[in-house]
């Protein structure tokens, strides 16, 4: 029999609000910053970040009152109050993630329930294709600073493939908490779908190994002008970089002008930052390219090869225009 009726329940449940989401940034952070150690030289290998979701009332009261599943106590018995989910476009990065989950279990949060685990499934019923990715209970640890009881701070952490992803939302859509009196054939049929999605999976794989890797020392200036980028403007955050616009100048580069920036960036950094934050600040808002960390690059290749940069500008004259008015220089250096 529970101890609470609805009304008292739903009244906790609010009242965990801010705590659930201090819990569940907390986790999202270091999900994201380990996320991108896996395959740097890919940036779109990461599908969706992890950005957590807390229940809203509705769910949370359907789901303590009003499924088949009876609670004693709902708050407790309940771990995915808030929930974050990681996709990833390789199943080998789905593994090194819940590695690293796992590896953390009693220094950044406790593991308090690995749900679903798509190895040992896999291993346990090889001849069963259905809803496959990682799930893991994670709460905080012992000493945790909360007022409230850290054992019903449980975030649900979700790790799987694009593939995988696109499986369960067509599942989940179709399919999840219907009558159990479903049409065979169009379950059969979706089981199926998820055999040939796998073997996807598994080819996807095979290319990304057979792929030539990027030049370490591209990929290497690529992190540094990111995270140099990141701490000029405190808006920025990964999912805001944009690829087809760093590649589009990169692409200029050759080998010797990259091995020359990244031996020279941190220096001319030092010199110019206080311009750029002002640059960054001030022209954001009209000028894209001063939402990229490419315009810290850019701007180098300016200083340091000024002829070059200008003749082999990528993008619209309006933003190099810009650059120019930001290091206070003269129109004239735009003139050929």
């Amino acid at each position: 029999m529970m101890q609470m009726n609805e009304s008292e329940v739903m009244e906790e449940f609010r009242s965990l609000r801010d705590e659930l989401t201090k819990w569940a940034r907390h986790i999202d952070e270091q999900l994201n910053a380990f996320a991108q150690t896996i395959e740097p030289s890919l940036v779109e290998n990461i599908q969706i970040p992890a950005k957590y979701r807390i229940k809203d009332d509705n769910s949370f009261r359907s789901k303590a009152f009003y499924r088949d599943k009876k609670y004693e106590n709902p708050i407790l018995e309940i771990t995915d109050k808030v929930g974050t989910r990681l996709v990833f476009l390789f199943p080998q990065s789905v593994k090194k993630m819940s590695d690293f989950i796992e590896s953390q279990n009693g220094i950044k949060w406790i593991v308090k329930e690995k749900s679903q685990d798509t190895m040992k499934i896999r291993l346990k019923h090889p001849e069963v294709f259905s809803y496959q990715s990682d799930h893991f209970i994670l709460m905080p640890c012992e000493g945790y600073d909360s007022p409230k009881d850290i054992n019903v701070l449980t975030c649900e952490v979700q790790v799987r493939t694009l593939l995988q992803h696109a499986y369960s939302e067509v599942s989940h859509a179709l399919f999840y908490k219907q009558n159990k009196d479903q049409d065979k054939k169009a379950l059969r049929m979706l089981a199926a779908s998820m055999a040939f999605l796998e073997e996807s999976d598994s080819k996807f794989e095979k290319i990304l190994a057979m792929n030539v890797p990027m030049n370490d020392n591209r990929i290497s200036l690529r992190v540094l002008v990111c995270n140099e980028f990141a701490k000029l403007d405190e808006n920025y955050n990964e999912q805001k970089f944009d690829r087809e616009v760093w590649d589009l100048f990169i692409q200029l580069l050759d080998d010797t002008k990259v091995n020359q920036a990244l031996t020279e960036f941190s220096e001319f950094l030092s010199d110019k930052a206080d311009i750029l934050e002002e640059g960054i600040s001030d022209y954001q808002k009209d000028i894209f390219l001063f939402s990229q960390p490419i315009l810290l690059l850019a701007t180098y290749s300016f200083v340091t090869w000024q002829t070059f940069t200008r003749v082999n500008w990528p993008y619209g004259y309006s933003s190099l225009s810009y650059i120019v008015k930001m290091l206070g220089y003269s129109d004239e250096v735009l003139k050929s």
